[in-house]
């Protein structure tokens, strides 16, 4: 009988440590982003039917709003669901550092470094890119695009 409880304690413990492993490695996996950008609040609509934005109808398509958002506000046509981007850097956002569309057009560069970010990801696609850059839900209702960071 001994022997038995001396069994159940011992695969007890294991079990502890176990259990004590997976919570550490969930608390690591939580950790805080790097690139922390400046918080600020962002509600913007853009209507499709307005001439200014016809770009934004056609795949690649792309807008620019300098006075939202941290740097502004960029919304992309990424065919068939609409993306919007800060300008802002990933890469030490604190700065403020507006990005620039690049040549072609799919691509968010930062002309410190040659740092891209694809438009269609907002994942670093070439350079030193770190991070991600910092985007905003969009809601298409009819011809009417709401951005915000909600």
């Amino acid at each position: 009988m001994k022997q038995k409880l001396y069994k159940i304690r011992d695969s007890l413990g294991k079990g502890y440590k176990i259990g004590f492993l997976i919570v550490v490695l969930l608390f690591m996996g939580c950790a805080k982003d790097e690139s922390r950008f400046p918080n600020v609040y962002v509600q913007l609509n853009v209507n499709l039917g307005n001439p200014e934005y016809v770009e934004l109808k056609a795949f690649g398509g792309s807008a620019f709003f300098y006075n939202h958002g941290i740097a502004g506000i960029l919304v992309f046509n990424n065919g068939g669901s609409y993306n919007a981007f800060d300008l802002c850097s990933p890469i030490n956002p604190e700065e403020r550092f507006p990005l620039i569309l690049d040549k072609i057009g799919f691509n968010l560069e930062d002309t410190r470094n040659g740092a891209k970010f694809d438009l269609r990801t907002g994942l670093p696609s070439k350079g030193a890119a770190k991070g991600r850059l910092n985007k905003y839900q969009v809601i298409k209702q009819g011809e009417i695009l709401r951005i915000n960071n909600n």
